[in-house]
């Protein structure tokens, strides 16, 4: 019998005076001399013996909500038989079959209505955004929210929940300023950018999405490592992209960040006299080489160096 001993004020049995202790397994209040139930039913204010995430801290009131869930991740849920559920391998055909007609009833209650659908493939679609892009988890909670708050609100009529999952993972990449090219995603979801830029465009509009586009410069790491670029030639290209936001800020703002990158790595390699080519450039960017010609020859035109360009 596990006990501990009580506080201070209820150490003594006021019939022979010896010591008490708290029964933990039986939440009794018992007198070690003459085994006097002092107090019964105790509710133990204690932390519990269960933890649902790393460290010490343990809670009685189970795991905390996730919003990356459609339903929280507050309901329940009925195991499969060899995952460690309730079927145990000795059950009947019968009781097999009782268990999956409550499994699959259970199922269909948790997205009772088309809204609860929708946003349980929603955020399937959002994980797997996530994963194959390898996104932090705080993205894939915002753009869950960002997908259930449009769904409640009538925005995601009119649009696939492809696309519309697509543009919360995108939204919610903004709002943590976290780079991430439209490619990219088109990349893991099949769909096309004019596809997300509609949804994408009704979410901002419709909660003042704040973040923006993030600046080129954010793109020039990945890019420059993509295609095996030095040191050097990155810091030629940051230089280039600083001087000619200054000399002309629509040289820079106000268009698509990888071509604006991709188009000052080549111009860098122009300068330096060294540098890979513009069809390797577009193939690391994934954008057409039409595109690193242009933004090339604009960056050199607005800081004076014509006479680099081809």
């Amino acid at each position: 019998m596990s006990t501990t001993t009580v506080p201070k004020r209820q150490q003594n049995c006021p019939e022979c005076g010896n010591r008490i202790t708290h029964d933990e397994r039986r939440a009794e209040q018992v007198c070690t001399g003459c085994g006097l139930v002092i107090a019964d039913e105790q509710v133990d204010h204690g932390p519990e013996w269960r933890d649902f995430e790393d460290g010490e801290d343990r809670s009685r009131v189970g795991a905390p909500r996730d919003p990356t869930r459609h339903d929280n991740g507050l309901s329940t849920t009925v195991g499969t038989p060899g995952r460690g559920g309730a079927w145990s391998p000795g059950m009947s055909a019968e009781r097999q079959r009782q268990f999956s007609r409550m499994q699959k009833h259970h199922q269909r209650a948790q997205t009772a209505s088309s809204a609860d659908k929708s946003i349980r493939a929603g955020s399937l679609e959002i994980e797997r955004i996530r994963s194959a892009l390898g996104l932090p988890e705080n993205v894939e909670e915002t753009a869950a929210m960002l997908f259930k708050r449009a769904t409640k609100d009538g925005v995601l009529y009119g649009w696939s929940i492809e696309r519309m999952a697509a543009a919360c993972v995108i939204g919610a990449a903004r709002m943590a300023e976290i780079p991430l090219p439209m490619v990219k995603v088109v990349e893991v979801t099949q769909e096309s950018k004019c596809s997300i830029r509609g949804p994408l465009q009704d979410l901002q509009d419709e909660y003042n999405i704040q973040g923006g586009v993030p600046e080129p410069r954010e793109y020039l790491p990945r890019i420059a490592s993509d295609i095996d670029s030095s040191n050097n030639l990155l810091e030629t290209a940051r230089e280039l992209l600083s001087t000619a936001a200054d000399a002309e800020p629509t040289s820079v703002h106000g268009k698509d960040p990888v071509c604006v990158v991709s188009g000052a790595l080549y111009a860098a390699g122009r300068i330096r006299g060294d540098g890979p080519d513009q069809r390797e450039i577009a193939s690391a960017a994934q954008v057409c080489v039409k595109s690193v010609r242009t933004h090339y020859k604009n960056l050199l035109r607005v800081t004076g160096r014509e006479h680099l360009i081809d």
